[in-house]
């Protein structure tokens, strides 16, 4: 039995999960009343109902119900056991000294609900509802007890209070209490007045002016009326050329100058967001290499699934690596998880049944942020399809490279593949599952044998399923053209 919020608009119904909200985590709390999160952003897919319900829709006006219900394996049928709670509406948000109230309308007339301000954990959030006079997000099933609470958000409660974090943060920029990057610190100017220079002749028109500076040893520095008398004194030589850079880096920024020192050809390397993850992907492996040790096709799999690490039975004496072929003797039965983007998992005992020519393929990538969560695998099965890899898509996976942590900078030159003794690895460690196996090195390289994600629709390699890619355009495009470097000398 689950409860399901039941949004009913332009005749048809769309059902929402609604997962419980424990008290230690809840904003605001009351006995008497049941708080639930629904993710706006999921629905459930092609939602039919067995039971019809009690309410006829609206063309006009939207109706929500909460229903308790089973839903059948494929998440399609809803057959309805009770109607939890009568037409839901968004309530306005008050605050009196001791609670926080909700009222169906504004005005003396208006059906109202009190809620202690005994708080959780999460208190400080429900500062914020406090000046939501407007219909709120917040939803409410009745005023009568017992009442049913709803967020109902884009990623439900914890979408909220990610939003909550960021208004605040917003918040403490705006009053000047924020950390601030320094390097978005100064804005650009909108256009540089340019001219011929003005050299020693004068002009009344100018400003004249000076920077004054001032040296502070923030580190232990032995100075020379501390030197030892044993020794000879050494003096401390602080030569102008050394702040003549910075002092004039300050002018530029001062008098409103170009920006100088720039590549107008770079295009910028970023890491990948959660919605990037999205983006359908699938698992491949380098099946040809020329002969400057370039690899230039790989072979595709059938979209991935994921299976927890310790539902992994692999033989004793084999290490994980990534790029493991194998093959199965029953396929893992797998099903798509909302919460983690609608991607297909199992956690069925899976036996790895190591075979160079098997067709199952398997990555391992490093934990990254994942290091105190159960470790999961992706595996796929291998198909027909290939890809040719282009100089480009090369180019761009080396540069993305360049940005990977231990590279510095520095490319590989060589590819040793696969079955080579010395195919370039790293452990790939789990707080939470100990040692998992071994990831190919991020080198900018890869021979044949090696594993890795290819995204069809931005034809692009990447070493992980959160990665890095590339910004859209170059430098030079993102600013205005008035604001590149100097080319002609008269006009600076």
């Amino acid at each position: 039995m689950e409860l399901t919020l039941l949004s009913g608009h332009e005749g048809r119904w769309t059902g929402y999960r609604l997962e419980p909200i424990i008290k230690e985590t809840a904003v605001i709390w009351d006995e008497a009343i049941r708080q639930f999160s629904a993710d706006e952003s999921r629905p459930i897919n092609d939602l039919e109902l067995i039971v019809e319900p009690p309410l006829k829709l609206d063309d006009e006006e939207p109706i929500e119900l909460v229903v308790a219900g089973d839903l059948d394996e494929d998440d399609r049928l809803l057959m309805v056991e009770s109607i939890e709670g009568s037409k839901l509406v968004r309530p306005y948000v008050f605050c009196t000294n001791n609670a926080v109230r909700l009222q169906d309308v504004t005005g003396k007339s208006a059906f109202k609900r009190e809620i202690s301000q005994t708080l959780g954990p999460q208190g400080e959030s429900a500062k914020h509802l406090k000046a939501q006079h407007q219909p709120s997000f917040l939803r409410i099933s009745s005023f009568t007890d017992p009442a049913i609470l709803v967020w109902f958000y884009q990623d439900g409660y914890g979408g909220w209070q990610e939003d909550m974090k960021r208004k605040q943060k917003r918040v403490l920029h705006d009053a000047g209490n924020a950390f601030i990057n320094p390097y978005t610190f100064v804005p650009l100017p909108d256009r540089i007045e340019r001219s011929a220079p003005k050299l020693h002749h004068g002009d009344p028109s100018l400003l004249i002016g000076s920077v004054e500076l001032t040296y502070e040893l923030l580190t232990d520095l032995v100075l020379p009326c501390d030197w030892p008398e044993t020794e000879p004194p050494q003096r401390i030589a602080l030569p102008g050329s050394g702040i003549r850079g910075a002092v004039r880096t300050l002018h530029e920024v001062i008098a409103g100058g170009c920006l100088r020192v720039i590549d107008l050809d770079h295009r910028p390397v970023h890491r990948e967001t959660t919605e990037d993850a999205k983006l359908p992907q699938v698992l491949a492996v380098v099946t040809r290499v020329d002969g400057n040790q370039h690899m230039t096709e790989i072979q595709l799999t059938d979209k991935p699934i994921w299976v927890p690490f310790t539902s992994l039975d692999v033989p004793v004496g084999l290490e994980l690596r990534s790029g493991t072929r194998f093959t199965v003797d029953d396929p893992p039965q797998a099903r798509e998880n909302r919460n983690h983007g609608k991607r297909l998992e199992s956690t069925a005992q899976l036996t790895i049944n190591p075979d160079p020519q098997g067709d199952w393929l398997l990555h391992l990538s490093d934990t990254g942020a994942r290091g105190k969560h159960p470790y999961w695998v992706p595996i796929a099965k291998l198909t027909n399809s290939t890809v040719s890899i282009t100089p480009e898509i090369r180019r761009e996976f080396s540069e993305a490279c360049l940005r990977a942590q231990g590279v510095d900078g520095r490319l590989a030159e060589t590819a040793p593949a696969w079955t080579s003794d010395n195919w370039p690895s790293e452990v790939v460690h789990s707080q939470k599952d100990g040692r998992i196996g071994l990831r190919r090195k991020v080198d900018g390289r890869l021979g044949e044998g090696d594993s890795v994600w290819w995204v069809k629709s931005e034809k692009r390699l990447k070493m992980a399923l959160m990665w890095r890619k590339h910004g859209v355009g170059r430098v030079g495009d993102r600013m205005a053209s008035s604001l590149h470097p100097c080319e002609d000398p008269a006009r600076l």
